[in-house]
């Protein structure tokens, strides 16, 4: 929720920009791609800095966990890429209403 939240905020902040790219021609699909390649930036900087926190934590997690190695590369691509799924899927809506966005309803006040 937290991810769709900040994506649609961002979405309503860019309304007038994106209206104004839409009036002049912009792919609807274009658009969808550069809200979700937005949201990837963000999922790919959280990724790489809960890998580098993983790390730093290393010592700590090892006696925490039994049989599971902290580092253990599978489950750490699979939560990476589960998050990416998730997240992909929870910015699709605000960038799918983004390339919906009708130009005339986005006039400066």
């Amino acid at each position: 929720m937290g991810l769709y939240g900040l994506v649609a905020q961002i979405v309503n902040a860019r309304r007038q920009e994106i209206g104004i790219r839409l009036a002049v021609g912009a792919d609807p699909a274009r658009i969808v791609r550069s809200v979700l390649a937005g949201v990837g930036g963000l999922v790919a900087a959280g990724i790489a800095a809960g890998l580098a926190l993983t790390l730093a934590v290393q010592p700590v997690l090892r006696s925490l966990l039994f049989g599971v190695s902290p580092v253990d590369g599978l489950s750490i691509a699979a939560a990476a890429l589960i998050l990416a799924v998730v997240s992909a899927l929870a910015a699709l809506v605000p960038a799918r209403s983004a390339a919906a966005i009708d130009p005339i309803e986005t006039r400066a006040e």
